[in-house]
């Protein structure tokens, strides 16, 4: 990596791609410097006042080594890292939380704030890295939308007010209104409310790069011939308010001294965890959010993981330096990509530009005017506003756009943690109201059109078809609650009520699609229990996981009342279960096929003559009839086959020339996945016929055929069909006759079940 990093610098320096990396880099560096004064002068703001020149050097230090770690360890080169807004308004509530604490011209407030900025900056690295490591990037999609809108309107409006207090001096409430009234105060606060609402209108509609800086650039232009016009020295403006007062002679930037650990207030300190864990996340939330805005604006692929162990790197090396944290922007990683300047020097140059002014750039920063910096802070709190309060009325739902302005409110008036726990608690109120009108039950079948695979003579396909009617499968799905299971004994409720005539014996509930369940779920599950056992209906569960097999056998599955429910591995062996109930029972024992006195003919063997009358016999004659003798002429095509458990009768893939009749015995039909994992697709039962697809149609076998157990097969081979066909046409054409039917009867199982699955 660090020889292919030398070889896309050396190509960054020709002129060909130099230019448009130092375009971008020049104003990307003005710009961000700009950012980082503003965000110092929010920080130390009020009390810390006296300290603002070194928390200008903080942030300005925090581009110096995340941006430089960023360009030089992210995976997509031309990414930008900065300290940003969002972090500038958590640490600024820091900061005035600890001053309150504390007092002013208290001795340990400085390397108290301090301490609480290395301690954020420290442990918000340490996430980034840890969620880097565990490739955790991906966990974004899981914050509410809203409740991100939400925070960001929250933050406009703290940078909008921090700006206010910024330029005046004064925080923005209802009880210092009429201060922010007086003439001298407006001089001051006026010009920059104006000036940031100016730029919020120009760039919504222009989109150009230079518009910015340019304006930026202009205001101080602007604000210099006013004053020069007015007759208003640099001195006497400084005396307004209107210029930052001389900064003291050297470097912005000046290490705390460890002696000034003594002081802190530790305290105070961890009284900020709440302040600490919300920058936390929403570091965590902005920088996947940044880098994915970035991914879709550049349209390229941007790992996630990657980034954040890179902006994890930065942050761990600035938080040494009381640096506040940052990560990747959007605008000017986008505009390097725009402007074919996707090159690790953009990164490493704004790192530099910024360097040099937090050393050498203390003077100029004393003359850049406070309502610029306050415009530009005025300009970055509305962009976020617009962006949820008057765009998100057209992007949002009423109930989104409701969660949006509740956070706004409670930030406005409680703080950032308040306003972050009201956005969480309305949206999980909001998603449990909508989850709850989202029916939990799937599909509702029945036995006569879901049947096992099992394979099963056709007289036993009509008997299941007709008693079918006995089953009600319950397909579930989602996650589980009180609400949506209630919901499940209402619609049960209601169907044994409307069902008087044909009531169900079972009632199955297919628990596939299903995540999970509470315990309120499980106390709804015991009064359906209750409800069943009354009608005298049994109750049946499938495909359980361990965990929700665990909460049920707590309340639900006991032991006392074993003989009313059952648990089975899956809806296919549940149904199966069922059918074998009903096979077994008087109407199953009436539909037997027994041979007719008189029936069977010297020379016949019983066991094919049984399995062709249930094969074939039952659909052509109609029961209780003597066999008709064109089947008796077939079994002298047919070969009797005897083969032991577990070996197959067909391979998947192979070509077979015949078709097997099962006299007697199970055979398993069994589908290999690629992994070679084979999936049970069937199960057949005397009576029924395997390997007839690709018998017609001379294609390999779709499926391996094995013998469950012993089991005595009737084989018959192409040419045995087409002898049959010129000896015995009759014999021929009821062969395939069944087939067709069979086949046919497979189809409009099919059709039934898929309009069952689409009412």
């Amino acid at each position: 990596m660090k020889i292919q990093l030398f070889v896309d610098l050396r190509q960054d320096l020709q002129p060909r791609r130099l230019l448009p990396i130092l375009t971008v880099a020049l104003i990307s560096g003005l710009v961000v410097t700009t950012y980082q004064i503003s965000y110092g002068t929010l920080i130390f703001s009020g009390d810390l006042a006296p300290f603002l020149s070194s928390g200008i050097g903080f942030c300005l230090m925090g581009v110096v080594l995340i941006g430089g770690l960023e360009a030089l360890l992210s995976g997509n080169p031309g990414m930008v890292a900065i300290p940003t807004v969002n972090s500038a308004v958590i640490v600024a509530a820091m900061a005035a939380g600890i001053a309150g604490e504390l007092g002013p011209g208290a001795a340990g407030l400085y390397p108290t704030v301090t301490a609480a900025i290395t301690a954020a900056s420290l442990i918000t690295g340490g996430v980034f890295l840890a969620l880097g490591w565990f490739r955790l990037g991906n966990l974004i999609r899981f914050i509410p939308y809203p409740v991100i809108g939400g925070f960001l309107a929250g933050t406009g409006w703290l940078v909008v007010t921090g700006a206010m207090k910024t330029m005046n001096g004064i925080p923005l409430s209802l009880a210092n209104l009429r201060l922010f009234l007086l003439l001298d105060s407006m001089l001051r606060w006026l010009p920059g409310l104006v000036m940031g609402v100016v730029l919020l209108l120009v760039v919504r509609r222009f989109k150009h790069y230079l518009i910015s800086p340019s304006m930026i650039l202009g205001a101080v232009v602007v604000f210099y011939l006013v004053i020069r016009l007015a007759g208003v020295s640099a001195a006497q403006a400084m005396e307004m308010g209107l210029l930052f007062q001389p900064f003291p002679p050297g470097a912005l930037w000046q290490p705390p001294p460890l002696d000034d650990l003594a002081r802190v207030d530790w305290i105070a300190v961890f009284r900020q965890a709440g302040e600490i864990a919300t920058l936390i996340l929403i570091s965590s939330i902005t920088i996947l959010l940044y880098a994915s805005g970035v991914e879709v604006s550049a349209g390229q692929e941007i790992d996630l993981n990657q980034e954040l162990r890179a902006c994890g790197a930065g942050n761990l090396a600035a938080g040494f330096t009381a640096s506040p944290p940052g990560y990747t922007i959007i605008t000017m990683s986008v505009l390097s990509h725009k402007l074919g300047a996707k090159s690790r020097l953009v990164g490493l140059l704004v790192a530099a530009i910024c360097a040099v002014v937090m050393f050498f750039g203390g003077p100029i920063i004393a003359l850049f005017p406070r309502p610029v910096l306050g415009g530009v802070l005025i300009f970055l709190g509305l962009t976020f506003l617009t962006d949820w309060l008057y765009d998100g009325w057209r992007k949002l739902s009423r109930s989104d756009y409701a969660i949006v302005v509740v956070i706004l409110l409670v930030m406005s008036t409680l703080g950032l943690l308040a306003g972050l726990g009201a956005g969480v608690a309305l949206a999980a109120g909001l998603f449990i109201l909508k989850y709850s009108q989202v029916p939990v039950v799937r599909h509702v079948l029945s036995g006569r059109t879901f049947h096992s695979r099992v394979e099963r003579p056709y007289p036993h396909v009509e008997l299941l078809r007709q008693e079918g009617q006995a089953l009600v499968i319950l397909e579930l799905q989602g996650y589980i609650f009180f609400g949506t299971a209630n919901n499940i004994y209402v619609q049960l409720k209601e169907q044994l009520r409307s069902s008087q005539a044909e009531p169900p014996r079972v009632v199955m509930l297919d628990f596939r699609r299903v995540s999970g369940i509470d315990a309120s779920a499980a106390l709804s599950f015991n009064r359906l229990k209750g409800l069943l056992k009354e009608h005298q209906v049994f109750l049946a569960f499938t495909h359980l996981s361990p965990d929700i097999e665990r909460q049920l056998r707590r309340e639900v599955l006991t032991p006392a009342d074993s003989e009313h429910w059952r648990i089975f591995p899956d809806l296919d062996h549940g149904v199966e279960w069922f059918e074998e109930l009903v096979l077994q029972g008087e109407a199953a024992q009436r539909a037997a096929v027994v041979a007719q006195p008189g029936v069977i003919q010297a020379g016949q063997e019983q066991g094919g003559l049984a399995l062709l009358y249930a094969a074939l016999g039952a659909e052509g004659l109609g029961l209780g009839e003597e066999v008709d003798p064109s089947l008796l002429r077939l079994m002298k095509y047919l070969e009797r086959v005897e083969v032991e458990a577990e070996r197959a009768v067909i391979r998947q893939g192979e070509r077979h020339q015949e078709l097997f009749f099962l006299d007697s015995g199970e055979l398993t039909i069994e589908y290999q996945t690629e992994e070679e994992r084979p999936v049970r697709l069937a199960a057949s039962g005397p009576g029924t016929i395997v390997g007839e697809l690709s018998f017609y149609l001379g294609t390999p076998a779709s499926a391996t055929v094995t013998a469950a157990r012993p089991s005595v097969l009737y084989s018959l081979a192409s040419d045995s069909l087409q002898r049959m066909e010129a000896e015995d046409p009759l014999a021929s054409v009821l062969l395939h006759r069944f087939l067709l039917k069979r086949v046919g009867h497979r189809l409009l199982s099919a059709l039934e079940k898929i309009d069952e699955l689409t009412d």
